[in-house]
């Protein structure tokens, strides 16, 4: 929410970020704690990344979840190297592991998170830096506006519900009314 209200963020849309990271790393064995500050800052790169590479925000959090999942190439594109060489000079520089040693999973996620933030360190903080540009604001503009979507949406869901019954027996009625007037679907040949 803190993150959501800073940027003008659609806070629906973040915390769904946040959560399948958080996932994504807890289920990759690292601790609750640790995998939720990962799956948060990385959230929050999605942004400054979106802001500074000109992308959506949907794709920069998708290439990061290819990233940091081992996947070279989405970031490749970016100027981001998460190449097995990358990794393994990563965590050797920061005692991650020995060298020579094999990596495991939870040290390969640690230096691939690592070689990212630190390769992302001019894009990070972008979005709060260049809120007032015209892209930005139309960035903004449109989240706020998905929020109000949304918004309309849980405030009409209780009249929906109750009106698409009835719209669904009148559809129903009409195909079978122009069917029959029709012939057309009355098993006839």
């Amino acid at each position: 929410e803190q993150l959501s209200g800073s940027l003008g963020l659609n806070s629906v849309e973040v915390r769904k970020n946040v959560g399948t990271l958080n996932t994504m790393f807890d289920s990759m064995g690292l601790g609750k704690e640790q995998a939720y500050d990962m799956a948060t800052s990385m959230s929050q790169l999605a942004y400054d990344m979106a802001s500074f590479y000109n992308l959506s925000s949907e794709e920069a959090f998708q290439k990061l979840s290819a990233g940091i999942t081992g996947e070279a190439e989405p970031l490749k594109r970016l100027g981001i190297l998460i190449d097995e060489n990358t990794i393994s000079q990563y965590a050797i520089a920061n005692g991650i592991s020995a060298t020579g040693k094999e990596m495991t999973q939870q040290q390969k996620i640690q230096a691939r998170y690592g070689a990212i933030m630190k390769q992302t360190s001019k894009a990070q903080g972008d979005l709060a830096r260049t809120m007032d540009s015209p892209t930005n604001q139309l960035r903004k503009l449109n989240t706020q506006l998905d929020v109000a979507k949304i918004a309309l949406g849980q405030a009409l869901q209780p009249a929906l519900l109750a009106v698409l019954p009835v719209f669904t027996s009148v559809a129903v009625g009409a195909g079978n009314l122009l069917k029959k007037l029709t012939g057309v679907g009355g098993g006839e040949e």
